[in-house]
């Protein structure tokens, strides 16, 4: 069950051939329904190769039991998610936690410490143990839940204009929200929490697209990183050999950078905007002819680049 609930995560071998394809396929594939029993089958097979006297039914079942909960806890955990896929294409995401929120990781911590201590007590105890963790997740992830209900609700008059929203939980935070969303000149950050207004923490202005920046939506580069970013923009950064690298990042990706961690950072045309940096980019390289010379993906420091 422990290796099915860690088997959707085998996705992670794609990183080196391209972030962009990674990110694409963590949507679909492992990460669907049809995805996690075809790798909690792949995994009882392994267990049943070194437990020649068990039987591979409940392998499978415990296996598959195990990955069904990796793919709640991100779905809860605001990741977007085709489980449907490849039937239905719709995402689902029900931000109600941070990914590796403390507070989940210390009641599943604590449930842990609890089931070791009753192991060697009768089944009934062992029972009451683990219904005790589940219990005390469930209540958790109910005040969450209402919690987000009113901090959303201070959105609402802003609702008609914006045309995508994301919403993620702050790490650490009982009761605060990120909040992105793209209107029709701006993408911006809010942070909302229940009874309060919303603050605006960060805005960086949508213009007209340039013509490089479009001929950039034919690199599979940005095609995957279209596909599953609805927050996304694009910048034209010239380099000293006279070449151009266009790229794509999403708002929630980026931060106001006075200090910056990485690079490039990149500032609005607007005087006087504020500066920003993105942990990912998505692109390419091209020639002072327009000509595409390599796609390129950066991960902070990490640079990928591979042919056009």
């Amino acid at each position: 069950m422990v290796l099915g609930a860690l088997a959707p995560d085998v996705d992670a071998v794609l990183m080196p051939f391209g972030w962009d394809v990674y990110l694409w396929a963590h949507e679909i594939g492992t990460h669907s329904l049809v995805g996690s029993l075809g790798v909690a089958a792949l995994t009882a097979l392994v267990i049943r190769l070194f437990a020649r006297d068990s039987r591979y039914p409940p392998l499978l079942m415990a296996a598959w039991v195990g990955s069904l909960s990796h793919l709640a806890l991100d779905v809860l955990s605001g990741a977007h998610v085709r489980l449907g896929w490849p039937w239905l294409d719709g995402r689902l995401s029900v931000p109600l936690i941070a990914m590796a929120d403390p507070a989940v990781m210390a009641i599943f911590a604590a449930g842990a410490i609890l089931l070791i201590v009753v192991r060697k007590r009768p089944v009934q105890w062992q029972r009451l143990g683990a219904i005790v963790v589940l219990v005390a997740a469930f209540l958790f992830l109910a005040v969450k839940a209402l919690l987000l209900a009113r901090a959303v609700s201070s959105l609402r008059s802003r609702s008609e204009q914006a045309s995508n929203r994301v919403l993620e939980a702050r790490w650490a935070s009982l009761t605060e929200w990120h909040v992105y969303d793209r209107t029709a000149d701006a993408l911006q950050q809010w942070q909302v929490r229940p009874g309060s207004d919303p603050v605006l923490l960060l805005s960086w202005p949508i213009g007209s697209e340039p013509p490089l920046v479009t001929k950039s939506r034919s690199l599979p580069t940005v095609r995957n990183f279209l596909r599953v970013h609805d927050l996304g923009f694009a910048v034209l950064l010239p380099d000293r050999t006279g070449a151009t690298h266009v790229l794509w990042s999403d708002i929630r990706y980026c931060w106001a950078s006075e200090t910056p961690v990485t690079e490039p950072v990149v500032a609005a045309i607007t005087p006087g905007a504020m500066r920003i940096t993105c942990s990912l980019w998505f692109g390419g390289t091209f020639d002072d002819g327009g000509r595409v010379l390599r796609q390129r993906v950066q991960v902070g420091r990490w640079i990928q680049t591979r042919a056009p």
